[in-house]
């Protein structure tokens, strides 16, 4: 049984951010399996519109020992809205990792208005959930949204992605990555059973149209770059107390692993390196 918030937790969020998140909960516990074939469907012929020929997967094998009863943390570098729309694809494409995914995403848009929850189960059937809150007196609502995520991984077969950054990162430079944040140390600390593995993309931007036109007249020159880290050792963390210290040097430690993988692009894709920078820009 998956725990509910309480009152106090429900009671700071608008109307309209308590409408969004009981619409989204009760889709992800009630009809979670059958929507993965909206996610199979409709979400995967526009990623393969857009980027199917563009894509370069990197480094598929060291992720290649996971299955579909699998506890997986993916945590990747945040660019764009549909960076883990892209790596799902991947996912579901290549690998055999597990179908049921979560995506926490920041409340704005997606949840405070009505169109962004529709717009929420158009894009990806309330995979983008639980919300996380940005405003200071909403806080209270996000330790439950970290415990509900903690939960769902205590099930095999599920996928968390985090962006450890916890915004969009507007640098020109899509290799310059801002500081994690903590949130995703504290689900990892509180989560021993699953692995985590890290994920740099680039390539994507938010420009869905242009995103088409390249993908159909210009694929060679604007690839769209994934690449896969090995296994993040995280079971040293395990014996400390856990508190936000603590978290923040996980969540730390993960992002490294991403700017390795960040500097290997650099240097593989460096003949095409300033195109990317400057379209993305």
């Amino acid at each position: 049984m998956i725990n509910q918030p309480t009152p106090e937790q429900l009671a700071v969020l608008s109307a309209v951010e308590r409408m969004g998140y009981r619409i989204a909960d009760w889709t992800n516990r009630t009809v979670k399996m059958p929507l993965i074939w909206w996610n199979r469907t409709f979400m995967f012929f526009i990623i393969w519109l857009c980027l199917g020929r563009r894509l370069k997967v990197h480094h598929l094998e060291r992720i290649q020992h996971l299955d579909a009863d699998s506890r997986i943390i993916l945590a990747a570098n945040h660019r764009t809205f549909f960076d883990f729309f892209v790596i799902t694809w991947v996912n579901y494409t290549f690998t055999q990792m597990p179908k049921r995914i979560f995506f926490p995403v920041r409340s704005t848009f997606f949840y405070d208005r009505v169109i962004g929850i529709v717009l929420n189960f158009i894009m990806g059937a309330y995979s983008m959930f639980p919300p996380i809150m940005r405003a200071a007196k909403k806080k209270p609502f996000n330790a439950y949204a970290l415990q509900r995520i903690t939960e769902e991984l205590q099930d095999q077969g599920v996928i968390v992605g985090f962006h450890p950054e916890g915004t969009r990162n507007k640098d020109p430079d899509h290799t310059k990555l801002l500081p994690a944040r903590a949130g995703v140390g504290e689900v990892i600390r509180n989560t021993p059973v699953a692995t985590t593995i890290p994920v740099f993309i680039a390539g994507p931007t938010n420009r869905v149209v242009r995103e088409f036109f390249v993908n159909w007249f210009a694929a060679k020159k604007n690839p769209v770059v994934v690449y896969y880290g090995a296994p993040i050792e995280t079971q040293s963390f395990m014996s400390s107390e856990s508190n936000r210290v603590l978290h923040q040097e996980i969540a730390d430690h993960c992002m490294k692993h991403i700017v390795d993988l960040s500097e290997e692009y650099r240097s593989e894709y460096e003949d095409i390196y300033p195109i990317l920078k400057r379209n993305e820009a």
